[in-house]
């Protein structure tokens, strides 16, 4: 049986990214089609608004090239990046620092969510409660990456999130917390529509990720997959016995039966 390959941390030769003055027309951007920035270049100063108090000046975020400017408005980067693929997001772009908030298979706690959390990107195992949600965007995290939450309080929430298991309160997949653990502290931009993070790559800096392989795979028994039908979605599991269109898969010490088109093989 031929399933899909899912590839939760991928290496990306080729990505872009946009800087976006925080309102349009109200600042000026120092670098042209072209010019070569590092994370940290400035690329535009942006003037005291309401939504940006002082002025400041845009740092680019990412290495790599200006490749579109777009007047008072934004440039577009091509950069090399990471990204970090989820099942269901909800809410606007955002970027920050990742910051760890709890291990893979722990809570994101109203304890570990203060002032000190403004401007990251928190990642957890799990959200529990709503009130958690209303805290971190109280003090200004930009987004939460966990392996999920629950419906109500995802639905409720306004804060940009991206589930990477699904509803519920399953662990963050273990290979994409081993990779943000080991790169807290990077500028991360989240993408919650398009279901992803990108994380920038600093030069020289060497990730422990794949590139874009095999789009479908052999099932076999053992292999982790991860389950896409209603009642279990986006659970991880281990793969069993496979009868017919039938494939028998472990979920936290219960077996149940799935088909084979419902399920993704993870690497």
């Amino acid at each position: 049986m031929l399933c899909p390959v899912i590839q939760k941390v991928i290496f990306s030769k080729q990505a872009f990214v946009e800087r976006r003055l925080p309102v349009a027309g109200h600042g000026k951007f120092f670098v042209k089609k072209g010019t070569k920035v590092r994370p940290f270049d400035f690329v535009a100063e942006v003037p005291e608004a309401p939504r940006n108090p002082g002025s400041q000046r845009l740092t680019a975020g990412v290495g790599g090239e200006v490749v579109e400017v777009l007047s008072g408005r934004a440039i577009l980067i091509k950069t090399s990046a990471v990204s970090v693929r989820g099942v269901i997001g909800k809410g606007e772009d955002e970027e920050g620092e990742i910051r760890i908030a709890a291990d893979y298979n722990a809570p994101i706690e109203l304890s570990a969510v203060d002032a000190g959390c403004a401007s990251n990107v928190l990642v957890g195992g799990f959200v529990p409660t709503l009130e958690v949600f209303k805290k971190a965007e109280a003090v200004g995290v930009r987004g939460i990456v966990c392996g999920g939450t629950d419906f109500a309080a995802f639905q409720k929430s306004n804060l940009p999130t991206l589930l990477i298991e699904g509803f519920g309160r399953p662990p963050l997949n273990r290979k994409v917390f081993e990779f943000l653990k080991k790169v807290e502290g990077r500028h991360a931009f989240l993408s919650p529509g398009h279901e992803e993070l990108l994380v920038a790559r600093l030069d020289g800096a060497v990730e422990d990720v794949q590139e874009v392989g095999e789009v479908f795979a052999k099932l076999e028994e053992g292999m982790e997959v991860q389950v896409f039908s209603a009642s279990c979605f986006g659970q991880m599991g281990k793969a069993g016995k496979v009868q017919g269109d039938m494939v028998e898969v472990s979920l936290n010490g219960d077996k149940i039966s799935v088909p084979g088109r419902n399920l993704g093989i993870i690497k």
